[in-house]
């Protein structure tokens, strides 16, 4: 007859190394499932990230399309002309805004003098009214283009460093953005593995196989 204790022994060897294989399995079945995650997650992020990577550079693209739109013919003329006419009317000569009916003491002793001299210092003062208008003009159309308060350089520098400004926010967020890929690259998967409490049982396991063992072969030998 076997020793029972043998044949105990025997049972739990089977046992725990059934167990084990299950064991195995389910640690090989989780930790597929966790490399599948992780690989939809990278995937999920990488589509993300090149998303977000092309709305930024896009955006900067528009800013300086603006920009180089905004410092074209057109919208430059119609910039300039529009403060040229601003630097006019500030410059414009206060003969033109003296009210209806006002004669000074010059106006009033031409009037005594006669008709040919009134007429004289009139023409005079059309022609001299005239120039200054001209002189005028012609330096509103420089400060238009010059340094004005809106002029073309000012304009110009306002929009290229806005521009610049756009494109530098811009590219100061992809980098960011790509620090944050980084890391998340990194993200690596969870690990399973079989804990201690199988180990444990499968050290109980193989003492009692050792018994198991003993035991058979005690019998075999005829010692039992």
């Amino acid at each position: 007859m076997c020793d029972p204790i043998g044949m105990i022994g025997l049972a739990f060897s089977i046992g725990s190394q059934v167990m084990q294989y299950q064991a195995q399995q389910d640690v090989m079945q989780k930790q597929q499932a966790a490399n599948d995650e992780w690989l939809a997650y990278q995937r999920f992020k990488s589509r993300q990230h090149d998303a977000t990577q092309e709305a930024m550079r896009a955006k900067a693209d528009a800013s300086r399309t603006k920009t180089l739109g905004e410092l074209g013919g057109d919208p430059t003329r119609q910039a300039q002309e529009t403060e040229q006419a601003r630097l006019e009317e500030n410059m414009a000569p206060t003969v033109d805004k003296v009210p209806a009916g006002f004669k000074s003491i010059g106006d009033q002793l031409l009037g005594q003098a006669g008709g040919r001299i009134e007429q004289h210092y009139a023409d005079a003062l059309t022609n001299a009214t005239r120039e200054a208008r001209q002189r005028m003009q012609d330096l509103a159309v420089v400060q238009s283009t010059t340094g004005s308060q809106f002029g073309l350089a000012n304009r110009a520098n306002s929009l290229l460093g806005q521009s610049q400004d756009d494109i530098k926010l811009q590219n100061d967020m992809r980098q960011g953005d790509l620090a944050v890929w980084g890391v998340q690259k990194a993200v690596e998967p969870i690990k399973y593995s079989i804990g201690s409490g199988a180990g444990a049982f499968g050290g109980i396991a193989q003492g009692l196989a050792g018994i198991a063992g003993k035991s058979l072969g005690q019998a075999a030998a005829g010692q039992v």
